[in-house]
């Protein structure tokens, strides 16, 4: 049975009834499909003393509650659909070099009077991120892009990089761009009226040695772009990062064209 308390948490976060809160109910990132949503969700476990030992694991309430053995058959199942799915994006990816994308509000980032201590920030960013972030004009949106950051990070990789974000490190390095072992990354962040958008590109990297760092910090329209020289520069890397940029830029265009004109 799950508890009334386990129901109306999740309830929220799916917009279902509390009632329809089974063991069989999914809570993992297919169920929600905003990502900040679902860290939000993880968070509120944790306060309310859910604290698996790996969140990855965790695709249903009775995983969460150990009870998979009432599930145990639909869990297989889904088992077996991410393990065929993964392979085939792996695949994918091994040509491709994986990419990523996210777009984030800042709005959807919770509130705190203190970052450090506020249990969410603390889940998904490093001691350093919540540092300068803390000390940034804007923190929601500073916050906002290093998230959308890491979830591009988690696409590209195919998931590989977890889903534990604070293990996920945005550093800004001494020119002031950005950059992160897995991947090269580029932020946008793009202010429109009340609208506060971080956009974030990933490309993963085919080896940690060798590779080109092309990192992008943008802000309200200005642009600081700070490449890292290398003998060894992946041209493909390059064309796909901008050509992905036209894109993310082209979509948020057309949605405040809908905006301005109500369409």
């Amino acid at each position: 049975m799950v508890s009334e308390d386990l129901a109306k948490i999740v309830a929220v976060y799916l917009q279902i009834l509390p009632s329809e809160v089974s063991l069989a109910t999914s809570i993992d990132r297919r169920s929600i499909q905003s990502s900040v949503l679902h860290h939000r969700l993880r968070a509120e476990l944790v306060k309310a003393g859910f604290s698996p030992q790996s969140w990855d694991k965790v695709e249903t309430v009775g995983d969460l509650l150990g009870l998979n053995s009432v599930i145990e058959q639909k869990s297989v199942a889904r088992k077996t659909e991410k393990e065929v799915g993964n392979e085939s994006y792996f695949e994918k990816t091994a040509v491709l070099g994986g990419i990523g994308i996210d777009i984030e509000d800042s709005e959807s980032m919770p509130s705190s009077e203190d970052f450090f201590l506020d249990l969410f920030y603390n889940q998904n960013f490093t001691k350093k991120e919540i540092a300068f972030c803390s000390r940034a004009d804007h923190p929601k949106r500073c916050f906002a892009g290093r998230f959308a950051v890491k979830e591009a990070i988690f696409k590209a990789t195919g998931g590989e990089s977890g889903n534990n974000f604070n293990a996920i490190e945005v550093v800004v390095d001494e020119g002031g761009g950005i950059t992160n072992d897995l991947c090269d990354i580029s932020i946008s962040h793009l202010k429109k009226s009340s609208i506060n958008l971080s956009v974030a590109v990933a490309i993963r990297r085919a080896s940690s040695s060798g590779q080109k760092s092309l990192t992008n910090q943008f802000g309200d329209g200005s642009i600081e772009v700070n490449k890292r020289k290398s003998k060894s520069v992946s041209l493909v890397n390059s064309i796909g990062l901008w050509s992905l940029w036209s894109l993310v830029v082209g979509y948020i265009l057309f949605f405040h064209v809908i905006q301005i004109f109500n369409l």
